[in-house]
């Protein structure tokens, strides 16, 4: 959900190739720190679940220079 603009967004997931494994990926980030993870899932070409992660990760803010 786009909430700046109150629209759904669809997102659609391809499989990989046959006799392939497929791994999808993401992260987020709080500038306080807290609630900042990563995660991931690998899945074969039949859509099976063979893997997944999910871990809290540490975050350094750095000034962005003007």
């Amino acid at each position: 959900m786009d909430k700046e603009n109150n629209t759904k967004i669809c997102v659609k997931w391809y499989h990989p190739s046959t006799g392939f494994l497929k791994h999808n990926g993401d992260g987020v980030f709080s500038p306080s720190g807290e609630g900042t993870g990563i995660g991931g899932v690998v899945r074969n070409y039949s859509d099976d679940w063979i893997t997944g992660f999910l871990t809290k990760a540490w975050a350094i803010t750095i000034p962005w220079p003007n």
